[in-house]
């Protein structure tokens, strides 16, 4: 895989000195080369102060430059565009990192340049999950499909269009391994099956499949209460839900009720 980026590199006309030769570098007469400045102050009668500060004559670099270098204008780095190639293998890992050295923006004040360090960030896949060389994959398939068998199709990752032979009844959230289809073929795939029930069953099948699967024994029902049901919504609690049950009695003040003052 290549890739293209833009970095700041040392000027190669100038070496990264910034002047036009080296014979246009000369040493700061104003703090001697060390590109800092001594001030003293006298406060009053037997007290000084003395303060460090930076030269301003050569901007703190203890060198000064008489001619610029026309390629890069004294900067001592110029921009440029540079192509490299990733070495991505098959068994690379989420968050695994590849280090170029000495690859990052140059500083031209730096004995050492820095490392460009490239991290590798996989993408969530809608259908497919990796877990390290391993694909996990959810299907959908139908309670007849469950019971009866049948063939289930699906689409891997390289758009290979594939299918399974459902020969005995799968049960919900049951899994089954097909191995080296998993990544690179180096490992496996796990189909995990979801059956998807029927919203509704009229009397006439409901009887039909009554005949035909395994029946519960009879209960008796006749010293026994019989319950209503309804369908179960998950709540959705929001601060002021959460106050007002607080002001039933959940163990704590709503936030409209003060206390009195004593």
């Amino acid at each position: 895989m290549n890739i293209n980026l833009k970095r700041d590199i040392l000027c190669s006309s100038c070496d990264g000195s910034g002047a036009s030769s080296k014979q246009n570098i000369i040493t700061c007469s104003s703090c001697d080369g060390s590109g800092i400045t001594i001030k003293i102050q006298q406060l009053g009668p037997g007290f000084m102060s003395q303060s460090r500060a930076k030269c301003n004559a050569c901007n703190g670099n203890g060198k000064k430059i008489l001619e610029l270098c026309t390629n890069c204008n004294g900067a001592k780095i110029i921009s440029t565009k540079s192509g490299i190639k990733l070495p991505i293998s098959q068994n690379m890992k989420n968050g695994e990192q590849i280090i170029f050295e000495g690859f990052a923006n140059h500083n031209p004040d730096a004995d050492i340049q820095g490392d460009l360090i490239i991290q590798l960030n996989e993408t969530k896949h809608p259908n497919f999950t990796r877990k390290h060389n391993d694909l996990h994959l959810k299907l959908d398939i139908l309670l007849s499909q469950a019971l009866c068998g049948g063939a289930v199709e699906f689409t891997h990752l390289d758009d290979r269009k594939l299918y399974i032979e459902l020969t005995d009844i799968i049960n919900p959230n049951m899994k089954k391994v097909i191995h080296n289809e998993g990544m690179y073929h180096s490992g496996d795939l796990i189909i995990e099956f979801n059956i998807i029930m029927p919203d509704i069953l009229s009397n006439e099948y409901k009887k039909y499949l009554y005949k035909l699967l395994p029946k519960q024994a009879d209960i008796d029902t006749s010293n026994h209460t019989i319950l209503n049901y309804s369908k179960y919504i998950e709540p959705q609690f929001t601060e002021t839900q959460q106050n007002k049950k607080k002001a039933r009695g959940g163990g704590g003040i709503p936030e409209n009720v003060q206390c009195a003052q004593q």
